[in-house]
């Protein structure tokens, strides 16, 4: 009897604590019974497990849904007059497709991760195979170790490391060194180009100092 009611106290704990936890994820301005819980929740999955419900906007519609259908059925039930719900919900259906026509089916997915993710939704779980460890898995960890210990403890490998970065540094230096000495050359080819006498030049400035002169006399002529 005294674990018959040490179970009874654990139900009624968690069901306090789902119906605490569907209060905050549907919430009302009025009272909800269990029942209005359990129809919101398996409507709403129904149209997760469905419809592709990509954006927020779209779940947060369909939770709409649920929520009208949910006065619907309760007005209906009593006998009372379910017009205006039924035109929202109608409504909602149209705007966002959730319509049969539009239900994902297990043909309507693009990926792998598409089908798995409808897969999970709907309760299933993969069986994964696992084989007990034996005399070859034991093998080849210890394997593994030895190799790793091999690594680890042997010091010339730090030196290789050093060495190696040595290297790289030099040819590194080495390589900013050259393009130094070749940009300085570049540099002393065009200024003995811009020092370069041509055969004739100096006949040639005199001539025109000449014909200058010639010129101003012409110009001013008595």
């Amino acid at each position: 009897m005294r674990e018959q009611g040490v179970l009874q106290n654990e139900v009624h704990g968690a069901k306090e604590e789902w119906l605490r936890e569907m209060a905050i994820k549907w919430p009302s301005n009025t009272p909800r019974e269990e029942e209005d819980y359990v129809y919101l929740e398996n409507f709403y999955n129904d149209l997760i497990s469905t419809q592709s419900l990509v954006s927020a906007t779209q779940r947060d519609d369909a939770k709409r849904l649920c929520e009208v259908g949910l006065l619907a059925t309760k007005k209906i039930r009593n006998g009372l007059d379910a017009k205006n719900e039924m035109a929202i919900y109608h409504n909602i259906v149209k705007t966002e497709g959730f319509e049969p026509k539009n239900a994902k089916n297990i043909g309507d997915f693009d990926s792998v991760g598409e089908l798995y993710q409808w897969l999970e939704k709907r309760g299933w779980k993969p069986k994964w195979h696992t084989e007990p460890q034996d005399s070859v898995d034991f093998t080849i960890k210890n394997i593994q170790k030895y190799l790793q210990r091999l690594v680890m403890n042997d010091s010339s490998i730090g030196d290789q490391v050093e060495n190696r970065r040595k290297q790289l540094e030099l040819a590194d230096r080495l390589e900013k060194e050259y393009d130094y000495e070749m940009e300085q050359e570049e540099m002393e080819e065009l200024e003995e180009e811009g020092n370069i006498e041509y055969e004739g030049a100096a006949l040639l400035e005199e001539d025109l100092n000449n014909d200058d002169a010639l010129n101003w006399f012409d110009f001013h002529d008595f």
